[in-house]
């Protein structure tokens, strides 16, 4: 069983992961990238967007930035995957129009396949030292097939603007205070909806409830961090938020698959 990253510096937008024979679950959790992954052996059941499909072997997964999502492989199936995770302001840049990117995305059969070439060639790249041409180029071209598939693709219906409006406000109090203590107290002033009725909305619309999602934003920040390698562990968790150091590791783990110092030197 391995869990291996990749980045290469001169593309602070980019980073892999590659897992090999990896028989324990992700627990929920989201990225604020754009995660694109590849199912390279066996098969798992992935939660995201309030739905369950199983992947099987070759299949093509999208989560955009910000979705909550799980994964059950399948027991002693020496499930194995890559996946790259790429800024959203990277793609915003130069993609004409981004927002079919902003939706899940799943395929399999000849869509994943050429889907699943770019990865390949991306991956190859970085865990093979591969310079920044050899690394971007298959990325630019993995995004663009993924437009141009989700883009065929019907958008879903949106939520009363009422309720997505205070969700949004919900959403953006968290972001702006999450490594302070927040209460329900504040998210239903922020929000203007009653505590109760907030949290089965965000529940449904995020697939967290507000305080897993601010703890995945924690975990979100620590990780830049800990991939610049310019403050020690103590520092990160402190600045992410957490005024316990084991908790931060056993919760970054729990999500990550790797230990905050692993993860800081691969």
């Amino acid at each position: 069983m391995g869990i291996s990253f990749y980045r290469e510096s001169a593309l602070p937008f980019l980073e892999a992961k590659a897992c090999s024979s990896y028989d324990f679950g992700c627990r929920k959790h989201f990225h604020e990238e754009l995660s694109v992954g590849i199912v390279r052996k066996s098969s798992t059941a992935a939660w995201y967007d309030g739905r369950t499909a199983k992947l099987e072997e070759g299949a093509l997964i999208s989560f955009p930035p910000l979705l909550p999502h799980a994964c059950s492989p399948e027991a002693g199936s020496g499930w194995s995957y890559d996946m790259l995770f790429i800024s959203p302001e990277w793609t915003d840049s130069w993609l004409e129009n981004p927002l079919p990117l902003r939706r899940p995305l799943l395929a399999d059969g000849q869509a994943a396949a050429a889907c699943s070439s770019w990865v390949s060639a991306a991956m190859s790249a970085m865990s093979g030292g591969g310079t920044p041409l050899e690394i971007e180029t298959p990325v630019i071209g993995l995004v663009k097939a993924l437009d141009r598939l989700a883009g065929a693709q019907e958008a879903p219906l949106l939520r009363r603007g009422a309720e997505k409006a205070a969700l949004r406000r919900a959403k953006d109090f968290i972001h702006e205070h999450f490594r302070e203590k927040v209460t329900l107290d504040m998210l239903e002033r922020a929000a203007g909806l009653s505590r109760y009725h907030l949290i089965r909305l965000f529940k449904l619309e995020c697939g967290l409830p507000p305080a897993a999602y601010q703890n995945m934003l924690r975990l979100n920040l620590a990780k830049s961090e800990l991939a610049l390698g310019e403050k020690p562990l103590a520092e990160i968790a402190l600045e992410a938020g957490y005024y316990d150091q084991s908790h931060f590791s056993r919760s970054f783990r729990a999500h990550v698959g790797v230990s905050p110092s692993r993860y800081a030197s691969s």
